[in-house]
């Protein structure tokens, strides 16, 4: 069956010892690259770029399958099934009928099957089939101002400092005498 993942790493490469989010390694694929895409796209946001890449992958049609009837992957539910087939020494979970979307800023409703991949050396012909590339997000640096808090804050300040200024010089004035 293909499958697909979207990630923002450009040089994407499977590896057995990087974790996921659950504290151990496994890959998660959407049979709709629409999802694959937004995931993409989302992972790139969070790095502050603008491009992302789909891979498609060839699983296995055989696998452990569970229906979760249209319900979102959001859900104590849907970590538990991921952690429970992982100690049950699953290798390929396929989740069918999901409602997935990779976060609230980037919410679709996206009904999906979604494959947890436990054993990588199942993954067959990962290929790069689709990417986006932009230039990266212009991450400014605020640099200091001398009006940063704005016209009324600056003038009020500005009023308050002539106002010491000139009661220092006049007690100056008067200590000079």
């Amino acid at each position: 069956m293909k499958a697909y993942h979207g990630t923002n790493i450009t040089d994407f490469k499977i590896s057995k010892t990087k974790n996921s989010r659950y504290g151990f390694p496994v890959l998660f694929f959407a049979t709709d690259i629409s999802l694959a895409k937004l995931y993409g796209e989302y992972h790139a946001s969070k790095a502050y770029l603008k491009g992302f890449k789909v891979f498609e992958a060839e699983l296995p049609t055989h696998c452990n399958t569970v229906d979760f009837k249209n319900k979102n992957s959001y859900c104590a539910e849907f970590n538990n099934l991921i952690v429970n087939s992982k100690k049950q020494n699953v290798k390929i979970l396929k989740i069918v009928n999901v409602i997935d979307s990779p976060s609230k800023e980037f919410f679709k409703l996206n009904n999906s099957d979604i494959i947890a991949v436990f054993d990588f050396d199942l993954i067959n012909e990962l290929k790069q089939v689709y990417e986006y590339k932009s230039e990266p997000y212009n991450i400014a640096i605020p640099q200091p101002s001398l009006n940063i808090f704005g016209k009324e804050v600056t003038e009020k300040r500005e009023e308050v400092l002539n106002q010491r200024f000139s009661t220092e010089l006049k007690q100056q004035k008067l200590f000079q005498k």
